[in-house]
């Protein structure tokens, strides 16, 4: 089933079908779990239809998906405007010429740019919006075409600017909701809610308290929120929505994730003045997204409130091969460092030139060493071996013959 649904072919479809069956609207609702109020604004093209209960109805009626939404020989009974959506930009072309007033809703109520949007015509689309088929004249069903064209605008078409700022001009008339936000989310076009927000109109302020409002019934999850913000770097979004992530862990996390700093730096600090910083710090899952991610902001962060944790963020960071991590830490907490530790975790995970930066190191810190190193790397080897490294037998593990085998081997190569 298509993503794009006609409503209101689909509604009238759908009352021929109760009508052709001897059943009712009461019954199809009950079966859809739904009020008849709200089967009713679906019928009639007030409401969009859900894909899963469109999959319940075709059921419902022993059909398939197809054969409810399908076109296929419902000519008969369709407006000029569904018949012109059809045919295309032939089609509405042969339409303008015909003098039709192409802004002025049908006799079902429905715009001929909303069916156009319905039938996911890209071009067709965009040579009506070319000659401002979106300044639709005022119907019952405005606020519903409104959407409808607002969110393939946003998803399909290159000057949708254009076509958000007339409605917004028209703010009375139009309700902002929750689908044009997720719209947003999906197409990546994240530089429209800064937009919007840089109106200061009516219409930003609704769509931002539906938002909130569902954050708060748990109907939108504030994580969502938080990916979008933290894709688009939405500094002025986040302002907006800084008291819903107060006491929430996981935005935090998008936001090291994406390298969001400004979005980290805010959230830290509030919840730094809450006093759960630390105790979240302390889960590991903050350091853990920060290196994984190779953020140099996050972690330099979290060291400066858990410093005492340095020796198991560096290994953290040699085993993620995140250089500028492991050579800060080095750097700025050396005295704090467990020195021989760090030597270690550098040769477990290869990591050989931070490991000939290391000063101070212990003969048994080479000898150790040289055990954790893999027997192909017979270079590194050599090097440990000339600074005082040895096979100790108490270090000897299986890749202990293979790695002699092979440093004898590239002795006698390099002769």
């Amino acid at each position: 089933m298509p993503n794009i649904i006609d409503n209101n072919f689909t509604g009238e479809k759908i009352k021929k079908l109760i009508a052709d069956n001897f059943t009712s609207e009461e019954k199809l609702a009950q079966y859809l779990n739904i009020s008849p109020q709200a089967l009713s604004k679906n019928l009639n093209g007030k409401a969009t239809f859900d894909i899963d209960k469109l999959k319940q109805i075709a059921e419902f009626f022993k059909i398939s998906d197809e054969e409810l939404i399908s076109r296929k020989g419902a000519d008969e009974g369709l407006s000029e405007f569904q018949k012109a959506a059809s045919g295309g930009t032939s089609a509405i072309e042969q339409l303008i010429k015909s003098g039709a007033n192409i802004t002025k809703a049908d006799v079902y109520g429905g715009y001929l740019l909303e069916y156009v949007a319905d039938n996911g015509d890209k071009d067709a689309f965009a040579m009506l919006a070319g000659i401002n088929a979106y300044m639709l004249e005022k119907g019952e069903n405005f606020k519903r075409a409104a959407e409808k064209i607002i969110c393939f605008a946003i998803s399909g078409y290159a000057d949708y600017i254009k076509i958000l700022d007339w409605f917004i001009e028209r703010e009375k008339e139009f309700d902002a909701n929750l689908t044009i936000f997720k719209v947003i989310e999906q197409s990546g076009k994240f530089d429209i809610i800064e937009y919007l927000l840089s109106k200061r109109v009516k219409t930003v302020k609704k769509l931002f308290n539906i938002i909130k409002i569902n954050i708060s019934k748990k109907v939108f999850d504030i994580n969502a929120l938080a990916l979008v913000i933290a894709k688009g770097q939405l500094d002025k979004t986040l302002d907006n929505f800084n008291e819903q992530f107060q006491s929430v862990k996981n935005p935090v996390m998008q936001f090291i994730k994406y390298n969001y700093n400004y979005g980290f730096n805010k959230l830290t600090e509030i919840l730094k003045k809450k006093g759960i910083l630390s105790l979240l710090i302390k889960e590991d899952d903050y350091i853990n997204c920060a290196v994984t991610n190779k953020n140099i902001t996050a972690l330099k962060q979290i060291l400066a409130i858990e410093p005492q944790n340095c020796d198991s963020y560096i290994a953290l960071c040699l085993k993620n091969s995140f250089e500028e991590g492991y050579n800060y830490i080095y750097e700025k907490y050396k005295k704090k460092l467990n020195i021989s530790q760090a030597a270690y975790y550098s040769a477990k995970y290869r990591c050989y030139q931070f490991f000939k930066a290391i000063k101070g190191l212990s003969q048994k810190d080479y000898d150790i060493a040289l055990s954790l190193t893999s027997e192909n790397d017979s270079e590194m080897n050599m090097y440990i071996i000339n600074q005082g490294g040895s096979f100790n037998k108490d270090y000897f593990n299986k890749a202990t013959a293979q790695k002699i085998n092979n440093i004898i081997k590239y002795i006698a190569g390099s002769k």
